[in-house]
């Protein structure tokens, strides 16, 4: 179930996704242009939820990923 500090949600096998601002106390607050970041709320991880936030590729190197993988198709 969606509450309100939820971006996405995965319950009985269905997924949903919100586009939505968030507060300076949430975890994606934060996040930098680069960065990756997941936050998972469960039976063990409430109140307080598990985030894991690290670097991400970047619009460069992903770019240049997609292209090589274009690349190798052709």
């Amino acid at each position: 179930m969606m509450d309100k500090n939820n971006l996405a949600c995965i319950d009985n096998k269905k997924g949903r996704v919100e586009l939505k601002s968030v507060s300076q106390n949430h975890p994606f607050y934060h996040l930098s242009d680069r960065d990756n970041i997941i936050s998972f709320t469960t039976n063990y991880y409430h109140p307080q939820p598990l985030v894991i936030k690290g670097p991400g590729a970047g619009t460069e190197v992903t770019a240049a990923g997609i292209l090589a993988d274009v690349l190798k198709i052709i």
